[in-house]
């Protein structure tokens, strides 16, 4: 998750090799090491290169691996971020984040419409990113959608 979020830094800290100041600067916190290995990987994914000045800078504005994956990678690094949203309804005061749920009884149809809403405001979210040009933190937002109960169809085919 912190190769991530390092990335993101890189778009509005100017950061040219002091990682004791870089790790100070994600949350939760991680060691000037991680922050080394983190900017290693990410030079060797092209993901951030060295401006003319010396800085490190991303490579792009945004990255997504877009609405469907299949990577193991991608489901430990969600595994990863839920993880950490669960550790900001503790650590982080309530007027730097947006946590909400909903439980809905839904038919198979409109779960098809509620993905597709998510797919089409994440995709916002992606664009609003590329066109800040006065970022100063780095953010994750995560969206998750799965069932807490079988269908009537599920419990019809088991009878």
């Amino acid at each position: 998750w912190y190769n991530v979020a390092v990335r993101e830094v890189l778009d509005f800290h100017l950061f040219k090799g002091d990682y004791n100041d870089l790790a100070s600067k994600i949350l939760p916190p991680i060691t000037p090491a991680k922050a080394k290995k983190a900017i290693d990987i990410l030079k060797k994914l092209g993901l951030i290169t060295k401006n003319p000045d010396g800085y490190y800078q991303r490579t792009e504005a945004a990255v997504s691996t877009g609405p469907e994956w299949k990577s193991l990678a991608i489901r430990s690094f969600q595994m990863e971020t839920m993880e950490l949203a669960k550790q900001s309804l503790e650590n982080v005061p309530s007027s730097q984040r947006a946590v909400s749920t909903l439980t809905l009884s839904v038919s198979e149809e409109t779960i098809k419409k509620i993905c597709a809403k998510i797919d089409a405001v994440r995709s916002e979210l992606l664009d609003m990113a590329k066109l800040d040009q006065q970022s100063d933190r780095a953010l994750q937002v995560n969206f998750q959608v799965f069932p807490m109960s079988q269908s009537n169809e599920d419990n019809q085919n088991v009878q």
